[in-house]
């Protein structure tokens, strides 16, 4: 997993032109404005603010589209026709920047977030993450840390939603050299050369996908929602294979060897189950789609203790299936043979069918 720590920008924040170069206008004679995001072909562009002298002059929108499929959209307080200071860009295919801008380029400190729901806060450079940022992930895994060219460059550190930590520094969105590695649960510390420890990367169960439940909304207007799952629904921890426990144990970054995480002694059924019920009952919107988040954590005599939620969610569904995480027992999680606190992870994708 700490491979991968780099959400590259959307196409449409590409290599910007030399800084030498004379400017390149768009729009109609008598209101030009200095194109922005250069990249792919524009198939159109509009402004629809005032115009000044021959420029867009004042607050407005530039809207480009690159095709059929991609459209951008700046607003913005444009002066002799230059997108500088304060802007929000927003793109047909869910990416969001809030703040400076220069020269038609997001530079400065900003906020970038992805349809996938990582969000990163930090410095830019002509549209790259540059200088010092931080990246929260959907997971709800958080890097702080140095970027350049967009990615992680210098010293880092990974703190995970299901536990544990990594720090060091980071050569071209790699780790590189010494590492002081928080095992979840045991807390534990790992320090040595980053070439000594390499997690798998996140995977999912083999095999066949475990059809979970529909919610009863025959009769109403309601798409049905399904449910499944990659881990058998009603098998506890002893019940799964090898393969199975081994898929589970790599949502664990930092976990150290031999130990486990814990589990609900009857499976994750019931969070499937109530999951579906409530979407039946209250998912009469698009809040009640998507995957809910819900992390546990779990005591060493395996009763949950707290709750905690990433990302949002139809706040009736998340009620339930809460509810239905703190009635539920648990495998507790074993650390070095004991049994220790972690994180269990409740996450439940529903779909339209």
């Amino acid at each position: 997993m700490l491979k991968t720590w780099i959400a590259t920008l959307a196409c449409c924040v590409a290599a910007p032109a030399f800084a030498d170069d004379a400017p390149v206008y768009d729009g109609a004679p008598e209101c030009r404005f200095v194109r922005v995001l250069p990249g792919p072909p524009v198939t159109s562009v509009r402004w629809n603010g005032p115009c000044r002298d021959g420029f867009a002059e004042g607050p407005g929108k530039v809207e480009l589209q690159y095709g059929k499929r991609l459209t951008i959209t700046i607003e913005a307080t444009l002066a002799r026709g230059d997108i500088s200071g304060e802007a929000t860009m927003t793109s047909s295919d869910g990416v969001t920047y809030i703040g400076l801008f220069k020269s038609g380029m997001p530079d400065g400190h900003g906020y970038l977030k992805w349809p996938n729901g990582d969000q990163f806060e930090g410095n830019m450079r002509q549209g790259k993450r540059s200088g010092p940022g931080t990246l929260v992930y959907a997971s709800g895994n958080v890097f702080k840390g140095m970027y350049e060219n967009d990615r992680p460059e210098g010293h880092g550190r990974v703190d995970f939603a299901l536990g544990g930590s990594c720090e060091g520094d980071y050569r071209d969105g790699r780790l590189v050299g010494p590492i002081k590695l928080v095992h979840a649960g045991s807390g534990r510390v790992f320090e040595g050369d980053a070439t000594q420890w390499r997690p798998d990367e996140l995977s999912v169960a083999p095999g066949d996908r475990f059809v979970g439940y529909q919610d009863a909304s025959v009769g109403t207007r309601i798409p049905t929602k399904t449910i499944d799952s990659s881990f058998p629904l009603t098998a506890g921890w002893d019940r799964l294979t090898s393969e199975q426990k081994q898929a589970f144990q790599s949502l664990y970054a930092t976990l150290e060897k031999g130990d486990e995480p814990p589990y609900p002694i009857k499976g994750p059924g019931d969070f499937y189950r109530v999951a579906s019920a409530a979407a039946g009952t209250f998912g009469r919107s698009n809040d009640a789609l998507g995957t809910l988040r819900l992390y546990v954590l779990v005591g060493k005599d395996g009763s949950p203790l707290r709750i905690s939620q990433v990302g949002t969610f139809d706040k009736d569904i998340t009620r339930y299936v809460a509810a239905q995480a703190m009635n539920t027992r648990f495998k507790p999680a074993m650390c070095h043979g004991e049994p220790c606190e972690m994180m269990y992870p409740v996450s439940v994708h529903i779909n339209v069918r």
